[in-house]
């Protein structure tokens, strides 16, 4: 599928919302979703996964099963 011109520049802050309940996580999701329809461009930086799986590491609501799941998951959406 080709992607459309129209991108965005996603930050750890945006991309930890796909995985955590917070405030705005519901606009973060929109952004995940219009990506995988291939409706923008997200060029993901080489250190948002490193980025994101620390966040997720300090909430003492996830556990390392979770993480794994997690990072594998953004590592999966950055290769669409």
């Amino acid at each position: 599928m080709e992607r459309a011109s129209k991108g965005i520049v996603v930050d750890a802050s945006v991309a930890a919302k796909w995985f955590m309940p917070e405030e705005d996580s519901d606009k973060a999701s929109k952004i995940l979703r219009e990506y995988a329809d291939g409706r923008i461009e997200i060029p993901f930086a080489d250190l948002l996964i490193y980025e994101v799986a620390n966040v997720m590491r300090c909430r003492p609501d996830i556990n390392g099963e979770a993480l794994a799941g997690n990072t594998e998951n953004l590592l999966s959406f950055s290769s669409l």
